[in-house]
């Protein structure tokens, strides 16, 4: 449903359940698939922005340079504070204004990219503006995924170490689930 639209998208869950993987189905399963996707990672950002709405002037930033594609803004919950203003006029408006030196006014500027987040947790600051919600459970809550998972990465190890796909044994599988996959 989040791939059929360009709305904004947050995906949460517990640390370590692939959530960016979760972010790159929905942009690849979305029209703009041959657009770029671009991660980053918020502990990241400059706390002026620079890096993502660009400097008036002078370099451009991520949200010009990716497009029509998507913004994956990885751990929401680690986004300099100063920013969240910003990122919220940014979802609700789909507009964003570049970093000015001199403080002189500067026009705001549309972005045509899809912002697709990520955090640990709900983010109640953001409620009202993003689109689609997906909470991604952990493994000992669907273990009826973890061999479907498995023969995943099976599949992904066998065509990287070209070796014939290996069969996983029903009392492999039954290991698996049984085990609770703490944190």
């Amino acid at each position: 449903e989040a791939a059929c639209t360009r709305d904004s998208v947050i995906i949460f869950g517990e640390p370590g359940l692939e959530k960016d993987n979760a972010a790159a189905l929905v942009h690849f399963g979305s029209n703009q698939r041959r657009e770029p996707m671009v991660k980053i990672n918020c502990n990241t950002l400059q706390i002026s922005g620079a890096s993502l709405f660009g400097r008036v002037g002078g370099k451009p930033g991520l949200l010009e340079a990716v497009g029509e594609g998507t913004v994956l803004l990885n751990n929401i919950q680690e986004l300099p504070p100063a920013l969240c203003p910003q990122i919220r006029r940014l979802l609700e408006t789909q507009t964003y204004v570049p970093v000015q030196r001199d403080g002189n006014a500067v026009k705001p500027r549309s972005s045509n990219a899809r912002l697709i987040l990520t955090a640990e947790k709900v983010q109640p600051e953001l409620d009202g503006v993003i689109s689609h919600r997906i909470k991604m459970p952990p493994l000992r809550v669907s273990k009826a995924d973890v061999g479907a998972q498995v023969e995943y990465y099976i599949s992904l190890l066998s065509k990287e170490q070209g070796f014939a796909k290996r069969q996983l044994t029903p009392e492999a599988l039954r290991r698996l689930q049984s085990y609770n996959y703490p944190g």
